[in-house]
């Protein structure tokens, strides 16, 4: 069955945490990339929005993950995924173009403040 027609008014796909520091820890992160390119490829073919969410961190976004924090505390404790570190870029193979959303995360969730005030 053909997938439904894209209205681009009300289409836009997130792109999340495809950098090659993640994508490293991936047995399929070619297959991956590769289904990433279509779908990418056919939301821009029909004038959808897409929209990149990567991992990275400031030395102030290190200081504000608490011990308690499962998911990132270790990669504050050990200072990984920094901001400027080439692996925490959205993967060359994805890469973003004019027009597109860039945004960094550094935990999970978002809150209207992430949204309007956290660019790449």
């Amino acid at each position: 069955m053909p997938a439904p027609a894209l209205d681009a008014k009300r289409t836009a796909l997130l792109v999340m945490d495809c950098q090659p520091a993640i994508l490293a820890s991936l047995a399929d992160s070619d297959g991956l990339l590769s289904r990433m390119e279509g779908a990418i490829a056919d939301v821009r073919a029909h004038g959808g929005t897409v929209a990149y969410v990567r991992v990275a961190f400031t030395e102030q976004d290190w200081a504000a993950v608490p011990d308690t924090n499962k998911a990132f505390s270790a990669a504050a404790q050990h200072r990984v995924l920094h901001h400027e570190d080439p692996a925490t870029a959205v993967h060359e193979r994805l890469a973003p173009q004019d027009g597109d959303i860039v945004v960094r995360k550094v935990r999970f969730g978002v809150t209207a403040s992430d949204r309007l005030c956290n660019p790449s």
